[in-house]
């Protein structure tokens, strides 16, 4: 009657439990073995999210996406929530330099976590800091017992280009295909 379309998306679940880490894909387990001596994963909340903080999740985003491509100020709205309670960024290290070479930010509502911004410095993607975040976030929501973790829509393979199935397959390895449908209303004017 007004136009209105149902639709809906597949995200990625993580269920959050004792044995979650150990239920990831076997390969995240050695990266996370192998690479994790190599950097201090710390969670940054609250008061520890300082402008210099937010500042170096900035330039580390611009870094990692090759150019700035959204504004100055929605960086500052992300590192509020962390700031106000309503988020927490998991931020890794680099032992031996002791820069920070990447961030994740995790926003927390009704007792659920939602994926929300990431950064890696290029430098260190081999090392495979994206793993170690992700698995830092979930030994985080094990101590907080969130139980339900979020990580995104999944790619349709029928109309995705190569990096959205990559970041999908990523995904999988946390989720291990756990989906929900996410249910959305459209208007096109």
């Amino acid at each position: 009657k007004h136009a209105f379309t149902p639709t809906h998306f597949e995200s990625h679940v993580v269920s959050i439990n004792d044995k979650t880490l150990n239920a990831v894909r076997e390969r995240y387990r050695r990266y996370h073995k192998k690479y994790s001596p190599f950097f201090m994963l710390t969670i940054a909340e609250g008061a520890a999210v300082t402008p210099k903080l937010e500042e170096m999740y900035f330039q580390l985003h611009v870094k990692d996406a090759g150019g700035l491509f959204r504004s100055r100020e929605s960086y500052t709205k992300q590192a509020d929530t962390a700031r106000g309670g309503e988020a927490f960024y998991v931020v890794a290290t680099h032992r031996e330099s002791g820069v920070i070479v990447g961030m994740l930010l995790v926003s927390l509502y009704k007792n659920a976590a939602y994926d929300g911004s990431v950064a890696v410095d290029p430098d260190f993607a081999s090392q495979y800091v994206s793993h170690l975040l992700k698995w830092r976030v979930i030994e985080e929501l094990q101590k907080r017992k969130v139980p339900t973790y979020e990580l995104g829509q999944k790619a349709d393979p029928s109309s995705s280009t190569k990096k959205e199935l990559g970041i999908t397959h990523f995904k999988e390895g946390w989720s291990r295909d756990r989906t929900r449908s996410i249910w959305k209303i459209e208007k096109l004017f």
